[in-house]
């Protein structure tokens, strides 16, 4: 099912609890536009195109190869997905999905014939994807390399309270092109990270704070709990840590003692 097949430009499209089935449609695509598959990308506009309680079940290729140089607000609701042996969603090079959400969609690659060989969301070298959304979804599949894989190109993709199959993302990961919230099953990719840390001050009146994030921190606060004399902030900012400085109301380094310390780091 290849259904704008050449078609320069596709706007506002709303599909109702539609199921499509690769194997009986014999469909090597289902979306869009097949002469970019050589050629990519489509030069044309894919937007505002909207799936609700859809199943897009066991493409005999991809499932859903998004191609076009501009896709954009794209909203998938209570979908299931399901590539079969291949990638269930396919971002190609050159090609932006863009300003789009998935939520509370659920993708189960189950990969019929070996263990490996395809992601149930991918995006390829290239793509220039911006400002996509996975809202409560589920990602269960066993049988795939990584549920999720990157090419770095990418800015901005974010999971909140999604639930993964696998402990890690592919390709490149950092906090620039993925904002991973509240996930379960996968601890890498965190964006935003804060806690309680004990700090023994060195002779600067400094220490460091491991802050568990996939990439230098932009921002971060600190602030030594229960003390109304002595204060902390941050003055160094790295790759696995942020260094804080305590000191005292006259702006002194305190250089002795342990201070509990809550903080906060982003990217």
């Amino acid at each position: 099912m290849s259904p704008f097949d050449d078609v320069a430009n596709i706007q506002h499209i709303f599909v109702h609890g539609t199921y499509i089935d690769g194997n009986v449609e014999q469909s090597d695509f289902l979306l869009f536009v097949t002469d970019a598959v050589s050629s990519p990308p489509h030069t044309g506009l894919l937007k505002d195109v909207t799936f609700v309680d859809c199943g897009f079940i066991r493409p005999r290729l991809k499932g859903i190869v998004f191609v076009a140089a501009t896709s954009e607000k794209f909203t998938f609701s209570a979908c299931d997905f399901d590539g079969g042996n291949e990638d269930a969603i396919q971002i190609n090079p050159s090609s932006a999905l863009s300003n789009s959400v998935f939520s509370g969609c659920i993708f189960d690659n189950w990969n019929r014939d070996a263990v490996g060989g395809a992601w149930e969301v991918r995006f390829l070298s290239g793509n220039t994807s911006d400002n996509v959304s996975f809202s409560h979804c589920q990602f269960l599949s066993a049988s795939v390399n990584e549920n999720v894989a990157f090419a770095g190109s990418e800015n901005d993709i974010r999971f909140d309270n999604c639930k993964f199959s696998k402990t890690s993302f592919g390709g490149t990961v950092s906090g620039k092109n993925i904002r991973n919230h509240n996930a379960s099953g996968i601890t890498s990719g965190l964006s935003e990270n804060y806690g309680t840390a004990s700090i023994s001050p060195n002779g600067s009146g400094q220490g460091t704070i491991t802050h568990g994030l996939t990439d230098t921190p932009t921002f971060a606060l600190a602030d030594v709990r229960g003390d109304s004399v002595n204060e902390a902030e941050i003055v160094g900012y790295g790759a696995t840590a942020i260094t804080v400085r305590i000191h005292n109301a006259a702006g002194a380094d305190v250089t002795a003692g342990t201070f509990n310390v809550h903080w906060i780091a982003k990217v």
